[in-house]
């Protein structure tokens, strides 16, 4: 008797992480298609090309990240990049948010920018690294933007922080000013 109720409770045990595997396929199927969306738009409007994915679901989707290649001619300014970040991150997170059936596999809802990371590595149109000096990375992590200069080491200091808050407020200040509001 003892044996077949060890057994029922296993086999219980089985079946229901069977379906937390299957649960969290199918989120993470639903990622990778907002992943290649977004990949897609990116690819047409800012010469941005998917180098890697990334993210967080033990316990439900906590985390997801992007990593782009940013191919320029002549380098890339902080205000350029800002822009370009920023309106990469409020697009992922408003596909991400916008997806109802994902809703309740994230550990957060909405998600924000502190449940992203997004990584521009920038390059020549060649693909060769961008000269010392020059914008190297720009990374969007746990809600700050950083921004490195070449050459770039694992225990490089950003030559600027800022909040996605403080980047958007600006990216939006300088919107304003172009569009005559």
């Amino acid at each position: 008797m003892k044996f077949k109720k060890v057994l029922i409770l296993w086999l219980l045990f089985l079946t229901s992480c069977e379906m937390d595997v299957n649960d969290r396929d199918h989120a993470l199927y639903m990622i990778n298609e907002i992943n290649y969306q977004i990949s897609n738009e990116m690819v047409k409007d800012k010469q941005l090309h998917l180098i890697g994915i990334g993210g967080g679901s033990m316990l439900g989707i906590d985390a997801c990240s992007l990593d782009f290649s940013y191919y320029r001619d002549k380098g890339v300014e902080i205000e350029e990049a800002r822009k370009d970040i920023v309106e990469v991150a409020c697009k992922y997170l408003k596909f991400i948010n916008q997806k109802k059936e994902l809703r309740p596999f994230l550990i957060n809802f909405p998600f924000d920018p502190s449940n992203i990371e997004i990584a521009f590595f920038v390059h020549d149109k060649e693909g060769n690294k961008v000269p010392q000096g020059s914008l190297i990375l720009i990374q969007a992590v746990n809600g700050k933007i950083s921004y490195y200069v070449a050459p770039f080491e694992v225990k490089s200091e950003p030559i600027l922080e800022e909040t996605f808050e403080e980047a958007l407020q600006k990216v939006q200040v300088v919107l304003s000013k172009t569009s005559g509001t």
